[in-house]
This record gives C-alpha cells, sequence and structure tokens, in this order.
C-alpha cells in the first residue's frame, strides 16, 4: 500500500512542483510589479499566446519540418559514414579527427558561411542541421562498432558470416542503445540549430518570430518561443524513447 503512494506521488511530483513554480512566478511578477518587458507573468503569456497562436504555431510547423528533414538526413548520414570508418581503418584515421575537429566549430561560425554560399532557403538550414546533429550520432556509432563484443565477432567470423549478417546479427544489437542515446542528443542540437540559423537569416520561421519579438523588446513573445521549442523538443524526445522501448523489447 504504501509503495502504491509513493509511486503514485512520484507521477504528480513534476506536475505539483510546476504549478507551484507557476504560483510563485505570478505572484512576484505582480507584488512586484514588474514590467512585462522585463519579466512577463504566466497570465502575460497566455494573453500573448491568444494574440499570437496562430503566427506561432504557423512558424513553429515551419521550423519542425527544417529539423525533422535535417535530423533524418543526419541519422541517414551518420549511420552510412559510421559503416564506413567500421569497413576502412585508413579513412577513419584520415577523417574522424577532422569530423571531431569540425564538432567544436559553433554553429554562430557556420551558419553565416551557408546563407551566403546558399542563400535563405530551407535548404542551408537543412543541410546545417544535418551536419550539427549527425556529428554525436557519428562518434556514438563508430564507438560502439569499434567495442563490440570479441567473442560474438570471433564466431560469428569464424561462421563465415557475411557482411550483411555481421551487421544484422553483431553490430546492429550492439550499438542500438548508443544510436537513440545519441539521438537524443542530436534532437536538442537540431532544434537548436534550425531558430538559430533562421535568427541568422530566413523568411518564416521561429527564428524570425524570435527576432521579431526580440527587436520590438516584446519578452512575453520571446518567452513563448523559448517554451514552444522545450515542449517540441522533449516532445521528440519521448518519440525517440518510445520507439527505442518498442525496438529493444
Amino acid at each position: 500500500m504504501q509503495n502504491k503512494i509513493f509511486k503514485v506521488a512520484q507521477d504528480y511530483v513534476f506536475g505539483v512542483t510546476f504549478f507551484i513554480i507557476l504560483l510563485l512566478w505570478q505572484a512576484t511578477t505582480t507584488i512586484l510589479d514588474i514590467p512585462i518587458y522585463i519579466l512577463p507573468s504566466p497570465t502575460d503569456l497566455f494573453l500573448a499566446l491568444i494574440d499570437n497562436y496562430a503566427l506561432l504555431f504557423t512558424s513553429g510547423l515551419i521550423t519542425l519540418v527544417e529539423t525533422l528533414l535535417g535530423l533524418i538526413c543526419g541519422i541517414i548520414f551518420a549511420i552510412l559514414i559510421a559503416i564506413i570508418y567500421n569497413e576502412s581503418n585508413l579513412i577513419k584515421r584520415a577523417t574522424f579527427p577532422l569530423i571531431a575537429i569540425f564538432q567544436t566549430i559553433p554553429s554562430v561560425a557556420i551558419a553565416p558561411l551557408f546563407l551566403i554560399w546558399f542563400g535563405v532557403g530551407i535548404f542551408p538550414k537543412v543541410l546545417l542541421i544535418m551536419l550539427t546533429a549527425s556529428f554525436p550520432i557519428i562518434i556514438s556509432l563508430t564507438n560502439s562498432f569499434t567495442y563490440v563484443d570479441q567473442d560474438k565477432k570471433n564466431y560469428l567470423l569464424s561462421l563465415k558470416a557475411s557482411k550483411k549478417q555481421m551487421y544484422q546479427y553483431l553490430y546492429y544489437p550492439e550499438s542500438i542503445n548508443s544510436l537513440f542515446a545519441s539521438l537524443r542528443i542530436a534532437i536538442t542540437y537540431a532544434m537548436v540549430t534550425a531558430i538559430f540559423a533562421e535568427f541568422m537569416g530566413a523568411k518564416r520561421g521561429l527564428g524570425v518570430f524570435l527576432n521579431m519579438a526580440s527587436s520590438s523588446y516584446q519578452t512575453d513573445l520571446v518567452f513563448l518561443v523559448v517554451i514552444f521549442t522545450a515542449i517540441v523538443t522533449l516532445i521528440l524526445i519521448e518519440i525517440n524513447d518510445y520507439v527505442h522501448q518498442k525496438i529493444i523489447q
């Protein structure tokens, strides 16, 4: 009975904590009479959402499409690179350090170049998201392929398993957890990169919405973008975890 009560309390603890934070937030802004351009209250955000929900969700949908396209391309690109590295140690030694170095370059330095080279359309944003999201997946999969169970590998080699069978029965099962773990990081990178790329130069999207709000000191709209981004990112991560659990069951 006590364990059941404890489990129920655990299920609702986040919701209760979040509600308390909202109450404290609302009380603080009201009592201290904090201007909306400094710190909008939860009610200010709700009113701003009612007035701007159409533009916010339209912009969010554009950014989400760019994010998903970049993620899908990044996953495919990362898997192909990891397989190439697994098959050719020479290529891995020649280019893997470059990938590690390229990962340290911030998007703020790359995005302007992509906009100059490819314009303000969807292609440079998807390309930037793809490259940014693929790095953690490449590193994770490469390490997983390198450190597979050697006994299993030798056993399959002794049975003269084909390349396809090696990936099907060894590399894929050994790397699936690493793939989805790195995808959690990639999702976060992808959403942030998409907004930043739009902020640097775009016609539509959350980045444009954010640029418009910040330049006009509409802090409530800036908060809406932050909250919307956080919610969408959490939903994508939950979907990733759900698919992961279904695959390993």
